[in-house]
């Protein structure tokens, strides 16, 4: 009785397999595996019933079928499900990486036009200062007289680098460069062949953690890397040019508060006709 069940879905099914030749891979194993799966659900159906050998059979021929195209799906590659679950994986970490070096570069960009903006103001803050004292100095003679020493008052934390610890820094910043071009721009073009000497001003914080002997060297540094700036990327001739350092004992604000101190760490730049005495 259980051979009669099996053989009756084994011609069926073999019927169904011989026409093969032309399907894809998952075809052929969705077809294989039905052919299987209805054999051994035949059989096991038949010991219930005779009837139940052709359900068993029908039921062996869909799981088989399916078993038999997930397992064909790959392809010709051999290539199994866990390597597609690997692929994927990766795919996904790499698609990650690239979201996150996105967002860094965009957040990067707004900073560099933030900058920019700020340096901006600043540069026109500045040729609006030297346009009123350059109009002032055409008035009268004794106004002329007044004007003669123009300064340009540049903040130390917008031109150098911050230092740990009380430390200080002389190293110019991409923004302080930027401002120094804008200034160096109006020294050519409305001050050429004028004196131009550069003051360096500390607040009143001492020397703790750097090679600083104190705020005398700090500020002298700092004039120094401002004089070199100009002299180096812009050309102005040295003969034109001096350092200076009034380290803590020019304040422009009280240095009890951090404000106060901030607006004392500054470069200023003089501009002079002719250097005082001759």
């Amino acid at each position: 009785m259980i051979k009669r069940g099996a053989n009756l879905m084994m011609i069926v099914c073999l019927g169904a397999s011989f026409g093969c030749a032309n399907m894809s891979d998952v075809q052929r194993g969705a077809a294989h595996g039905g052919v299987h799966g209805a054999v051994a659900g035949a059989i096991y159906g038949e010991v219930i019933s005779a009837a139940g050998a052709v359900e068993g059979g029908g039921i062996g021929l869909l799981a088989g079928a399916l078993i038999g195209a997930l397992l064909a799906d790959p392809g010709r590659d051999g290539v199994q499900i866990p390597a597609y679950e690997d692929r994927l994986s990766d795919l996904t970490r790499r698609l990650d990486d690239a979201t996150e070096a996105q967002r860094r570069a965009e957040s990067r960009e707004q900073g560099l036009l933030q900058d920019a903006a700020n340096l901006q103001r600043q540069i026109d803050a500045l040729q609006e200062r030297l346009a009123r004292a350059e109009q002032a100095s055409a008035s009268t003679p004794s106004e002329r007289g007044a004007a003669e020493r123009i300064e340009i008052t540049l903040s130390a934390d917008a031109l150098f680098e911050s230092g740990n610890f009380s430390s200080g820094s002389a190293v110019l910043t991409d923004a302080g460069q930027g401002l120094l071009d804008g200034v160096a721009a109006t020294l050519k073009s409305d001050h050429a062949g004028k004196k131009i000497e550069i003051q360096g001003h500390t607040d009143t914080d001492p020397i703790e953690f750097s090679d600083w002997r104190s705020n005398w060297e700090l500020g002298a540094a700092r004039s120094l890397a401002v004089l070199h700036y100009l002299e180096d990327k812009h050309g102005i001739a040295s003969a034109n040019l001096a350092a200076s350092s009034f380290s803590m004992h020019r304040p422009v604000a009280g240095n009890d508060t951090d404000e106060g101190k901030a607006a004392n760490r500054r470069a200023v730049i003089v501009i002079y006709p002719r250097w005082p005495g001759e």
